[in-house]
């Protein structure tokens, strides 16, 4: 057990992404989503990032999926502005360079 206890106090939602309703609750509980759920993101990643466009929650992942993030960009862009929904694809492993991480 590494982590310290302020760590261990921050819950872990978990939601099915199939599940709209599911999604809109869970993403309203949070401030943040790190969504680590993937291979490929581009199937369950799109109604995490719809919902927290719309409720004005940030969303981190670590896909380096560009098709998602295209489509991300072209659906959901304009509404995150709105609302002040940072999101924010490729966080980490998947876009980084093996020889370079």
């Amino acid at each position: 057990d590494t982590l310290g206890a302020s760590a261990r106090a921050v819950p872990l939602l978990e939601v099915d992404v199939r599940d709209e309703a599911a999604v809109k609750k869970l993403v309203g509980q949070a401030k943040v989503i790190l969504n680590f759920a993937g291979t490929p993101y581009y199937d369950k990643a799109l109604p995490v990032v719809a919902a927290c466009a719309q409720a004005g929650r940030c969303y981190i992942d670590i896909t380096g999926e560009v098709p998602l993030m295209r489509l991300s960009a072209d659906r959901y862009d304009a509404r995150a502005r709105e609302t002040g929904a940072l999101i924010i694809h490729a966080c980490g492993y998947d876009s980084v360079p093996f020889d370079l991480g």
